[in-house]
């Protein structure tokens, strides 16, 4: 099982190109207290730490591309996103995440609310 957290520039800046590594590593730190949240929901559900493994994926296209490029580059057996809901003139001006992936993806999605 992977746990993968997105982060995403527009296209044509300059953002993350000549970054120092120390930029990297503060990235990581402030990830890690979410994965850990994650792996410790993992635990109460009886999935062992050794069975979950996070990645950072820095990508210049949206957080939809991102998933589904990752998840086909890793052959996912099965996409599970959660989604917050969000519904009426809310959706339409943010766009929805979780009905993107589902969309676009060649592997199956669990959608998770």
């Amino acid at each position: 099982m992977v746990c993968i957290y997105v982060v995403t520039v527009l296209e044509n800046t300059s953002e993350f190109v000549g970054k120092p590594q120390s930029y990297y590593d503060e990235l990581k730190k402030s990830t890690k207290p979410w994965f850990e949240e994650i792996k410790e929901a993992g635990k109460k559900m009886g999935v062992g730490d050794d069975d979950i493994t996070t990645d950072i994926v820095t990508d210049f296209s949206s957080i939809p591309q991102a998933i589904v490029r990752y998840a086909s580059n890793k052959n996912a057996d099965l996409i599970v996103i959660g989604t917050k809901g969000k519904t009426g003139l809310k959706r339409f001006l943010i766009g929805s995440v979780a009905e993107s992936v589902v969309r676009h993806a060649h592997s199956p999605v669990l959608v998770v609310r």
